[in-house]
């Protein structure tokens, strides 16, 4: 379900900029996926190629990494960046963390051909 909403985002951003007319220059769009999102790269893509399909953004090429988390050691008061969920710190193993993050996806750019 939240594969969905995703797509659905992707898609509002894509046609807030472009029409069907413009939409031609658009090559790729990056996202950034939260490893906490309970959403797969593969389940995202999926959903998204179902929503545009003969939408005339179906030549879009979605890129899809993943969205690194902030995770604060308690212990040793390390700060770390980590694209994986991890239950201890790196520096000290620590089971004593946080991790901070404030998304679980969004829109990180468009490219297009000039």
């Amino acid at each position: 379900m939240h594969d969905t909403v995703f797509a659905n985002q992707i898609f509002s951003v894509l046609k807030s900029k472009f029409t069907k007319d413009t939409i031609g220059k658009a090559i790729s769009v990056k996202v950034k996926l939260s490893p906490l999102s309970h959403v797969t790269k593969e389940s995202l893509f999926n959903a998204y190629r179902e929503l545009v399909k003969e939408s005339g953004f179906e030549h879009i090429r979605l890129d899809i990494e993943p969205l690194d988390l902030k995770l604060r050691c308690h212990n040793c008061k390390n700060d770390s960046t980590v694209s994986k969920v991890v239950f201890k710190c790196p520096h000290c193993g620590s089971q004593e963390i946080e991790l901070d993050f404030d998304k679980e996806f969004f829109v990180e750019s468009i490219d297009v051909n000039s």
